[in-house]
């Protein structure tokens, strides 16, 4: 048996009361930022999707490197160059893909129904953005990258 909730009934919600609370008002452009935890459950169920459609997903981690010669490097630099390649991924990606800061080095990005080529467009361009507002010669941005596989693709490799 099913049963239905109303509106008049004490304490139940409708659905689209529900998703009100949850759909905030997203302008922001750029991917969906999320905390690297919340990043992991997108991961998952998109690891799924894939495995179900013939969706192309895209990761790619984009790691800051000091080459300064000091011991300790300045980590007021290291936070600086962050703060300038979340900039470059935010005016770069398309609000359905997904990034989130992994380390205090490290940016991971989500590109969603995106092929190879379409990778090598957007790490271009975000590398691109880089060199144009990043004034720190010390800090170099590397990347690595590969195409999400579904579960099944992954047992059959």
């Amino acid at each position: 048996k099913y049963s239905f909730l109303k509106n008049d009934n004490e304490g139940a919600i409708d659905l689209s009361d529900l998703m009100g609370g949850i759909d905030e008002d997203d302008e922001e452009d750029g991917p969906f930022k999320v905390e690297y935890n919340s990043f992991k459950n997108i991961y998952r169920f998109l690891k799924r999707y894939v495995s179900r459609t013939s969706s192309k997903i895209q990761l790619i981690l984009f790691t800051l490197k000091d080459l300064s010669m000091q011991k300790e490097s300045d980590a007021g630099d290291l936070l600086k160059a962050m703060r300038t390649l979340e900039d470059c991924v935010r005016g770069t990606l398309r609000k359905n893909d997904v990034s989130a800061r992994y380390t205090n080095n490290q940016y991971i990005v989500i590109l969603i129904d995106a092929d190879e080529k379409s990778r090598q467009v957007a790490v271009g361009r975000i590398l691109d953005n880089w060199n144009e507002n990043n004034h720190n010669q010390n800090i170099l941005l590397k990347y690595d990258m590969e195409e999400m596989l579904g579960d099944k693709e992954e047992r059959n490799a």
